[in-house]
């Protein structure tokens, strides 16, 4: 057999036939349609198939992962084992997308996210803590693949795993704020604004591709 083309869908996508053995599917876990195109016999030709996610995980991954060897990683000032480097500012959409690395056990101070903002883990293990009661404490510990997404006034502090950890953050602003600081009493001490990290853009070495 020549190479295979594989794409998914998600049960919704299965036929009317089909549908009568989602009794059995159900059983196992993240069942998926799959299309396969044998390449070698030309476009269009596709063999329908059930598979669960074992076969998603045995598949190949790419040969190359996130490399950082090009980027410049810019420290936070004053802030040990924290650093950043900005992937984008767009004035429209007031949002700022960055890369923020956190070294093993390096633990940022408590800091609102003003806006929206999404989160993925690319790598390593993030730890996120929450006030309850006047004392931190830990609230979530999110490996690799990890996604999620706040609305705004999200009041937290966070902290890298054993290996550290790598985010992809994208954060809206609220009348040009992105995040705020807070000192150990919830004193606000530094706030981060769009302006600020699209000073920080115009002035970062551009990786290489």
């Amino acid at each position: 057999m020549g190479a295979l083309c594989v794409t998914t869908a998600v049960e919704p996508w299965l036929r009317v036939e089909d549908r009568s053995r989602l009794g059995k599917l159900h059983r196992r876990p993240f069942v998926f349609q799959v299309l396969v195109t044998d390449l070698s016999r030309g476009p269009g030709i596709r063999h329908d198939a059930y598979v669960t996610d074992a076969l998603i995980r045995a598949a190949q991954r790419p040969s190359k992962h996130i490399d950082d060897s090009a980027i410049t990683w810019r420290p936070f000032s004053g802030y040990d084992g924290l650093y950043f480097w900005v992937l984008g500012v767009n004035e429209t959409r007031q949002q700022v997308d960055l890369y923020f690395r956190l070294a093993p056990g390096a633990r940022c101070p408590s800091h609102r996210h003003v806006g929206p903002t999404d989160t993925l883990v690319v790598e390593g293990e993030h730890r996120t803590w929450a006030r309850h009661d006047g004392a931190w404490q830990l609230d979530e510990v999110r490996p690799a693949g990890f996604f999620g997404a706040n609305e705004g006034d999200h009041l937290h502090s966070e902290e890298g795993g054993s290996e550290g950890a790598i985010l992809l953050l994208s954060m809206l602003a609220v009348d040009g704020v992105i995040w705020e600081t807070f000192d150990d009493d919830l004193k606000l001490v530094d706030t981060a604004l769009l302006a600020d990290f699209k000073r920080v853009l115009e002035r970062q070495p551009t990786a290489p591709l």
